[in-house]
């Protein structure tokens, strides 16, 4: 993907906090793989992934954008994987990263981060 790729990231309210995004938004875990879900802004836009994901059955207060390049300023590499959808794009962290590691790069991310579809 190139670097101004858009990518979205769905958003539930318990990850907003006085209408700002928290580092837990960008935090993966286990049962993900430790890899972050997110849409490709090319094939999807961000109120279609809002709703194909709130249709699927789960939560969304909002969706947060960020570019390829800004995964890669801090290491991580976004892969256009196509599962469960054409636009799915995982971000995958090393599951060997120190817990410190993990939260920083959240920071990073979550400092980065704009409002596509800011929440209600």
């Amino acid at each position: 993907m190139r670097p101004d790729t858009t990518l979205y990231r769905q958003i539930p309210n318990p990850w907003i906090k006085n209408g700002t995004i928290t580092t837990q938004a960008f935090k993966p875990t286990t049962k993900d793989e430790n890899k972050l879900s997110l849409a490709h802004g090319g094939m999807i836009t961000a109120q279609e992934s809002m709703d194909r994901h709130r249709k699927d059955g789960f939560k969304s207060d909002g969706v947060a954008s960020l570019l390829v390049a800004e995964f890669q300023e801090v290491d991580i590499e976004p892969v256009l994987d196509g599962k469960p959808y054409r636009d799915h794009v995982s971000a995958p962290f090393d599951p060997n990263w120190p817990r410190k590691t993990v939260e920083n790069k959240a920071k990073a991310l979550k400092a980065k981060a704009k409002w596509a579809i800011s929440p209600n």
